[in-house]
């Protein structure tokens, strides 16, 4: 956790996206919702926007939960272009 925090305060690089992976169980959305919150109430970030990945990916649900968290609707059917839209390059 204190990693993931020191990548995102650290103002020389650039990251504003962050991935957690590993077996299931061993606390990664929890933690994962603890830099959430520190990051929000730090001010670092206005808005945090998580989506789960399971072994089996399900492109459509996860494009789904991040145009949620962005309060975004996305318009287009393809994929391609639902990722346009997410990115603000429709």
């Amino acid at each position: 956790m204190e990693e993931i925090l020191k990548a995102l305060k650290d103002d020389n690089n650039n990251i504003n996206i962050v991935g957690v992976h590993g077996m299931g169980g061993v606390g990664k959305t929890t933690m994962v919702k603890q830099v959430a919150e520190k990051v929000m109430t730090e001010g670092l970030f206005h808005r945090v926007v998580m989506a789960s990945v399971s072994q089996i990916v399900n492109l459509k649900k996860i494009q789904i939960s991040i145009a949620d968290g962005l309060e975004l609707f996305l318009k287009k059917k393809s994929d391609e272009d639902k990722r346009r839209e997410l990115f603000g390059k429709e």
